[in-house]
């Protein structure tokens, strides 16, 4: 049975506060149906709108995710708040006016996940598809694949449209955002398993260090890798939830996954070709 809730609608940035409802709604918006996942949603809270609010951010476009300008309000989000996910399409949805005239959004979607660790992004094969005749067909358990057939399919360059830029010293460097790679290991290193194994703060920085953990035909692989930032950064999101960030972003890359990237010499268009892995 969907999981149904009340969602106050803040345009533009698809970044909601929400409560749970008691009934399913027409699957409407205005006069269009919408599709869109749940990539998250922060421990309830009070707010301006009453007790129980919850922060709850989705993803819009099913195949990308990359629906708001490159998702630099959601991507980074805090780990001291990550406590309740909700993973799952919405399958209804219709605005509706509160007592005070505020417009929110009851939603319903298909499942519901608790979980302590990053937010369990999990996208069908049909939206995950591969783009070229040349498809890999993905394992479908635990520990089917070898660690070698692992590397060679995340190794595969990317389409530009699942990469980021950000600035570093005046030049834009191209990213793998975790979502990204969090919806590529579950489609290629099913029940993969990430943790934050050490934390430190020291007086102007966070300092972390995470594992991934990926079953696969030769036995359990681990990789781990750090993460900093500065305490007082300016960018968007917080210093635990960027240096684990860029932890899980550099333990993907030591199974293959945008690799490439780190490289000096970029590889054509920055590997962008057309062996698009999802």
């Amino acid at each position: 049975m969907p999981t149904v809730h009340e969602l106050i609608y803040e345009k533009p940035y698809w970044m909601f506060d929400y409560e749970t409802g008691e009934n399913e709604m027409n699957a409407t918006t205005a006069t269009a149906p919408i599709q869109a996942r749940v990539a998250y949603i922060s421990e309830p809270k009070p707010s301006k709108y009453g007790n129980g609010h919850y922060n709850a951010i989705l993803f819009q476009d099913l195949a990308t995710a990359d629906d708001d300008e490159s998702g630099k309000y959601w991507k980074n989000l805090p780990s001291v708040d990550a406590t309740c996910y909700l993973v799952g399409d919405i399958v209804k949805l219709t605005p509706c006016l509160d007592e005070k005239g505020k417009v929110h959004h009851d939603i319903t979607i298909t499942q519901q996940v608790n979980s302590p660790g990053p937010a369990p992004i999990s996208v069908k094969n049909t939206v995950v598809a591969t783009t070229t005749g040349d498809q890999l067909e993905p394992p479908t358990r635990p520990g089917e694949w070898s660690l070698k057939q692992i590397q060679a399919a995340l190794s595969r360059p990317l389409p530009q449209s699942l990469l980021a830029t950000k600035k570093l010293k005046g030049n834009d460097i191209l990213y793998i955002p975790w979502y990204v790679a969090n919806r590529i290991l579950d489609k290629y290193c099913p029940g993969w398993n990430w943790q934050i194994v050490r934390m430190e703060l020291t007086a102007k920085q966070l300092f972390l260090v995470g594992e991934l953990s990926v079953l696969t035909s030769d036995g359990l692989v681990v990789r781990s890798a750090s993460g900093c930032e500065d305490l007082d950064c300016s960018s968007y999101g917080y210093p635990s939830s960027n240096a684990e960030s860029m932890a899980f972003r550099r333990c993907a890359a030591k199974f293959g996954l945008g690799l490439y990237l780190y490289d000096k010499q970029p590889h054509g268009a920055w590997g962008v070709t057309n062996q698009a892995i999802i």
